[in-house]
């Protein structure tokens, strides 16, 4: 999970078929979601609102978190 400008960049690793990926507020709150069925994928950040937020990456029983800033 990696953020660049206005985009969460998601690229799954190999021999990974896919993950769900959740992007929550700085109040924990779920913003959006996406199944990322694919070798890589990308999540638009350029509406939200400036702010931090938390993109967690949930793959079989592993779990990344990463943290966004939007501004």
């Amino acid at each position: 999970l990696d953020a660049y400008a206005d985009v969460l960049r998601i690229q799954l690793g190999s021999g990974v078929a896919s993950a769900t990926v959740t992007l929550h507020d700085a109040m924990g709150r779920r913003v959006r979601s996406l199944l990322v069925e694919a070798p890589g994928a990308t999540m638009s950040l350029r509406d939200l609102p400036r702010g931090l937020y938390f993109a967690t990456g949930l793959v079989g029983r592993e779990t990344v978190v990463r943290k966004v800033a939007v501004w």
